[in-house]
């Protein structure tokens, strides 16, 4: 996906910032393992240094150097920075063999319903693009990796890979037993079974875990909240405000932007009961506090 001017300038200020405060050989290694120019000589600037010699980087470039000078630790990536995912979702990196393609098709629909961004690799990817460096990218930036464990799962060369790294990096594993067994490390998770494949057991069970398991429940039902304030139809507030009625976890800073949300949009505030369900819910999470 091509980048828009102001997220080629977002990328390229940031990176500027990150890099400037970096003695020069530093910077120009930075620089060339990117693929990127450098020059000898003295610069009476090394932000403006480094602004010249990336300004012209292909999007790509600028998007993973991003990534590499700032990782997870940024909340600010312009929505095009990766674009795979959905700005402001929970992420879940899906691992599963290309056979079921189709069904991991279907399943990134059903989640996309909870506000949930999906890596499928086959459709997730552009022709143009180094695919190992986006499968990598994918899975540093994820929330979470959601194994379809089917019986020729452990044949793929790059299945096994996938759950490594993502086990490395301390993410949170849901496996799916799809017609496959528990092996190796997998053998300590808590396992999903759906021997018949079925799409909306696993988005509901989905649901569940990542409303109530700590690595996940807080950024699950932020993605929820921001759900909510862009709802943009008195039937979409409904079906929002239901969404947040089931999760167990919603601090007192994600109350605030709800009961903001229900102040300041029109479809949210004068959308049949949902201001009832608004004051009910802070209600119920306020009681909740005082008495655990």
């Amino acid at each position: 996906m091509k980048k828009t001017p102001s997220e080629r300038i977002f990328l390229i200020q940031e990176i500027a910032k990150k890099l400037k405060d970096e003695n020069r050989s530093i910077i120009d290694l930075t620089l060339r393992q990117f693929d990127l120019p450098t020059t000898e000589g003295w610069q009476p600037n090394q932000q403006d240094y480094i602004i010249n010699m990336i300004e012209n980087a292909d999007d790509e470039v600028l998007a993973q150097l991003h990534y590499h000078l700032v990782g997870e630790k940024s909340l600010s990536y312009p929505s095009g920075t990766l674009e795979f995912w959905q700005p402001g979702t929970y992420r879940i990196f899906l691992s599963h063999v290309s056979k079921y393609k189709t069904k991991a098709e279907e399943l990134k629909e059903k989640l996309n319903n909870l506000h949930i961004s999906t890596f499928v690799a086959h459709t997730d990817i552009e022709p143009t693009k180094k695919w190992q460096d986006e499968i990598e990218l994918a899975l540093e930036s994820t929330d979470c990796l959601l194994a379809l464990i089917t019986e020729d799962f452990h044949i793929s060369n790059w299945t096994d890979q996938e759950l490594g790294i993502a086990m490395g990096k301390g993410k949170l594993i849901i496996p799916v037993a799809c017609g496959g067994n528990p092996y190796g490390f997998l053998q300590k998770y808590q396992w999903l079974k759906s021997p018949s494949f079925d799409i909306d057991y696993i988005k509901e069970e989905m649901f569940t875990i990542l409303s109530m398991n700590n690595l996940s429940k807080r950024k699950f039902s932020e993605a929820l909240v921001n759900k909510f304030e862009s709802s943009h139809s008195f039937i979409s507030a409904r079906v929002n405000i239901k969404l947040l009625e089931r999760v167990d976890y919603l601090d007192s800073d994600l109350l605030k932007r709800i009961q903001v949300a229900h102040d300041n949009n029109s479809q949210i505030n004068e959308s049949f009961g949902v201001t009832h369900r608004v004051q009910q819910l802070i209600k119920k999470m306020e009681i909740s506090y005082f008495t655990n």
